[in-house]
C-alpha cells in the first residue's frame, strides 16, 4: 500500500458501518478497486459495498443460506467474468458474479458429511482450490457418532461448472 510505519500515527477513521444482529464476522473482506466484498457469518450474507465516496453504498447483497465462514476470494474467469467466492459452514463453496451478486453455482466441497469450509477459496486458472476442514468435535457429542473418521484436505472444483475435479487428503483414512 506504500505506507511506512510512521504513517500509522496519522491515520484517521474514514467511516464506520454497523450490521444489526451480527455478532460474528469470521472472514476478511476483499477490496477490489472501489468495491469491498464483505462476508458475514451470522446473517449468511455477502455485501458488495462501493467505498469510493464519503460513505459506503451497498451495490448488492448475496444470501448464501448458511453461515459464511471464509474470507471473500476474488478472481476473473477465463471468460472474462469477474467473480467472488466464499465458503460456508455446510462445506459449500459459492461462486458469485462480482458485478451483480447473482449466484453462478454453489457446490459441496467437503470430504465428509461433517466437513466445513474455513479457508478462503482461490481461483487458479480454470479451477477453484478450496481447503476442507472438519467439525467432528460437535458431532462427537452424539451417541450415534463413530469417532475419528473425518479429516481435512484440499478440493479443486471446475470454475465454470462447480464440479469436483480432484481432492487431496491430509492424512490416510482412519
Amino acid at each position: 500500500a506504500g505506507m511506512k510505519p510512521g504513517d500509522l500515527d496519522n491515520l484517521e477513521v474514514a467511516w464506520t458501518m454497523a450490521f444489526p444482529q451480527v455478532g460474528t464476522m469470521r472472514g476478511q473482506a476483499a477490496i477490489v478497486g472501489d468495491t469491498m466484498f464483505l462476508p458475514m457469518a451470522d446473517n449468511n450474507r455477502m455485501f458488495a459495498l462501493d467505498i469510493s465516496g464519503d460513505k459506503p453504498c451497498v451495490q448488492w447483497v448475496y444470501d448464501g443460506g448458511r453461515a459464511l465462514r471464509t474470507s471473500a476470494g476474488y478472481g476473473e474467469l477465463s471468460t472474462g467474468q469477474k467473480i467472488v467466492m466464499v465458503g460456508d459452514m455446510g462445506g459449500f463453496v459459492h461462486m458469485i458474479d462480482a458485478m451483480n451478486g447473482k449466484e453462478l453455482w454453489s457446490q459441496h466441497m467437503g470430504l465428509f458429511p461433517g466437513s466445513i469450509s474455513t479457508g478462503t477459496p482461490v481461483l487458479v486458472g480454470d479451477k477453484v482450490i478450496a481447503p476442507s476442514s472438519q467439525y467432528e468435535i460437535m458431532l462427537a457429542g452424539q451417541d450415534s457418532h463413530e469417532c475419528c473418521k473425518i479429516h481435512g484436505g484440499v478440493v479443486a472444483l471446475d470454475a465454470i461448472t462447480g464440479k469436483r475435479v480432484w481432492e487431496g487428503h491430509t492424512m490416510e483414512q482412519a
